[in-house]
């Protein structure tokens, strides 16, 4: 989905209780702590990210509704993993500083060891807001640009509400969505959205 489809489907829909989102790719960054530079893993996802799924912190706290904008202070979390094999366990890595690709970044928790992200298999080593996902590959302009699709968007139901009446309600705003930006009738296909229970 584009940014502007995920901002008009977390305001505009009324059957999931969280609307949330993660890039589409993750970040190959290369990561400066102390004078050392290595290549990590990393990934964008949006404010309430952490906070819709019920994950907490090991160390410190998750990224917020707050860090997810393109005024705030760029801050990042670290796997579990990577603090374990990069800092030892430290839990004094919150507040210290790690540079992803030229820009300075606040450490301000860990990730717990058993919380890999939604997809197995593809865990990520550094975590960033949703924000910061273009600023990375120094082309912010697009990241508002309606015509580019790089996040997935997910949901967490409502009680009472279906998965099959959540998707109706999202298919016909999608179209609404669509029709809206083409200034004609939409044709596309909702793209898989994610949605579970509360």
């Amino acid at each position: 989905f584009s940014f502007p489809t995920y901002e008009a489907i977390k305001k505009q829909n009324h059957v999931l209780s969280d609307t949330f989102a993660v890039a589409a790719n993750d970040l190959d960054v290369n990561v400066g702590i102390g004078g050392r530079a290595e290549s990590a893993v990393g990934r964008a996802v949006s404010g309430n990210y952490y906070a819709a799924l019920g994950v907490p912190a090991a160390v410190g706290r998750m990224i917020l509704p707050g860090d997810d904008s393109e005024t705030a202070p760029p801050v990042a979390l670290l796997s579990y993993d990577f603090w374990t094999r990069r800092f030892s366990r430290d839990p004094g890595v919150v507040g210290r500083t790690v540079v992803l690709d030229s820009i300075p970044f606040t450490v301000v928790g860990v990730t717990p060891p058993e919380f890999f992200g939604l997809q197995a298999g593809s865990p990520a080593e550094i975590t960033v807001p949703l924000s910061l996902y273009w600023r990375l590959f120094q082309m912010p302009e697009v990241a508002h640009e309606p015509r580019m699709w790089w996040m997935h968007i997910d949901g967490r139901l409502k009680p009472g509400v279906t998965e099959d009446q959540a998707r109706a309600e999202l298919a016909v705003l999608f179209h609404q969505l669509m029709t809206s930006a083409a200034g004609s009738k939409s044709t596309a296909a909702l793209p898989e959205m994610q949605v579970q229970s509360a």
